[in-house]
């Protein structure tokens, strides 16, 4: 075989070869070409439908979602499409503000210096990505820039000009929710003792958000920097409960212990000396029961501190808390504010005014989630800089007590009672014979209760498919007793408990 073949044979493998580098997505989404022509003509040339198709193009950016409608659409009109290469100056400090920038794609880097040079050389510069915007305060009210801005990669802008923002009367627009905010925080009485123009400043620094429905605001309340305020709608505050850490819920298994299949008697069956019909001979041990062949003390069982068989292991997801307008998150990180006040020397160790230990944060984490919802959100930080004594005392007794998750757990079992009952009752009523209606043959019969998803079952009888979670991700769909190698197996996420039946009756406690 000569050479020349055999290098094409060898280069025919390599090109066969799989690799997965080939199937790791590398692409950024940036902004359509079709879109692009219209972001470069002027305003006055835009129909509506051109400016619809730059309003759907904007919503990708999170600070362009947290305006108004209004305030989109007319932002829409104006914009203009610029992209610019890595090491490009986008604003110089001390220069005079005429527009101001939504990131749509790329990176950027916030420097003090005038050339920007020390973000190329800074190992750990201030970044913002897409979803950014800058330069409007400074616009707004003629300011000169307070920070050089320079990009790190190539970076897709849309701009709004100086002369078209005055022109188009975005400021008036801007002027608006600036006082609808400013107002709205005058309403309240956390902000009682601050003064028009802090409460100003404030209302410079953050905007209005309007939030669709079963939208997650904060997946983890617990490692959330902000404040957030309800101006319309409401909002939720939900907490994932893990039922098999809950003693009560391990009291529960013990009660329904007659219903539960032969699989699962290692954990709720027989304890030392029981006999085949559950009964006790005399002498028996009553204090004490087996899991897997390990004796349970008294305190174990009463304490539910034991390991529940996988298949009996869940979550769900219960509602603790909800926010209505002119109210916020009770579950703020007051101790961040607090060392932000010391850090100032505003607040000295002697003088911190420390809560009973009962009020203070929760540590759990939790979700917020909106029902049609309109918000506002203030970087802790910010509002560190700007409170007072009076407010930091104020957000201190405001802080929630929420309940653990043992009480939400027996909650959670009294509302499942509650739901057991009555599709027991409609099922019962449904099922009844009916002399005026007739049974389509070629209709499918209803899939029987067991093949429910998001349904724990008891008993031997189990669905194909669950949903499971994790705590660090939201549910998907897992089929049964799927166990990662040399992990835990995966909870599932439910919203009720199926209970077999026992002589054609539920027995409920």
């Amino acid at each position: 075989m000569s050479g020349r073949r055999r290098r094409r044979r060898r280069r025919a493998r390599t090109a066969l070869a799989f690799d997965t580098k080939f199937f790791r997505s590398q692409y950024e989404f940036t902004f359509p070409a079709k879109a692009m022509a219209v972001a470069l003509q002027r305003p006055e040339d835009r129909s509506e439908r051109d400016i619809r198709l730059i309003r759907s193009m904007m919503l990708g950016v999170l600070s362009f979602r947290r305006y108004s409608t209004q305030m989109q659409h007319m932002l829409a009109r104006v914009v203009y499409y610029r992209r610019f290469g890595r090491g490009r100056v986008i604003v110089r400090r001390g220069h005079w503000g005429d527009s101001f920038y939504f990131v749509f794609s790329g990176v950027i880097a916030i420097t003090q210096d005038e050339d920007g040079s020390s973000a190329l050389l800074d190992p750990e510069p201030i970044l913002l990505h897409k979803g950014a915007s800058f330069g409007e305060v400074a616009l707004l009210k003629g300011l000169r820039r307070n920070a050089t801005v320079i990009c790190m990669e190539e970076t897709e802008l849309l701009v709004v000009d100086r002369e078209e923002f005055f022109q188009n009367k975005l400021d008036q627009e801007l002027q608006k929710e600036l006082q609808y905010r400013f107002q709205f925080f005058r309403s309240l009485d956390l902000f009682s003792s601050w003064c028009d123009q802090t409460l100003e400043t404030l209302a410079d620094h953050c905007k209005t958000e309007e939030c669709h429905h079963s939208q997650v605001l904060v997946p983890d309340t617990h490692e959330s920097r902000n404040i957030i305020f309800v101006t319309k709608g409401r909002c939720e505050v939900l907490r994932l409960v893990d039922l098999s850490q809950c003693p009560s819920f391990h009291k529960w298994i013990r009660q329904h212990r007659p219903l539960l299949g032969r699989s699962l008697l290692d954990y709720t069956g027989k304890t030392p000396g029981e006999q085949q019909d559950g009964t006790r001979p005399p002498g028996g041990n009553s204090s004490s029961d087996t899991i897997n062949g390990r004796v349970l003390s008294l305190e174990d069982r009463e304490s539910g501190n034991v390991e529940l068989p996988g298949d009996l292991m869940a979550a769900v997801y219960l509602r603790i808390d909800s926010l209505q307008p002119g109210q916020h998150f009770r579950g703020v990180d007051v101790g961040y504010v607090e060392s932000c006040f010391e850090k100032d020397g505003r607040l000295q160790q002697d003088q911190l005014s420390f809560l009973p230990p009962s009020a203070q944060r929760d540590p759990r984490s939790m979700v917020i989630i909106s029902h049609g919802a309109e918000v506002i959100r203030i970087k802790l930080d910010k509002f560190s800089e700007l409170a007072d004594r009076p407010t930091l005392r104020k957000l201190q007794e405001n802080t929630a007590q929420y309940p653990s998750d043992d009480d939400l757990c027996r909650v959670f079992l009294e509302q499942n009672r509650w739901k057991t009952f009555k599709s027991d009752l409609v099922s019962q009523l449904s099922s009844s014979p009916r002399t005026h209606a007739k049974q389509d043959p070629r209709q499918k019969p209803p899939a029987p209760p067991n093949t429910q998803r998001g349904i724990l079952q008891l008993g031997d009888h189990k669905p194909d498919k669950v949903w499971t979670t994790t705590r660090q991700k939201m549910p998907e769909p897992c089929a049964d007793h799927e166990t990662p190698p040399g992990g835990r197996p995966p909870i599932r996420l439910i919203h009720g408990i199926n209970i077999p039946k026992l002589s054609g009756k539920r027995i409920m406690w």
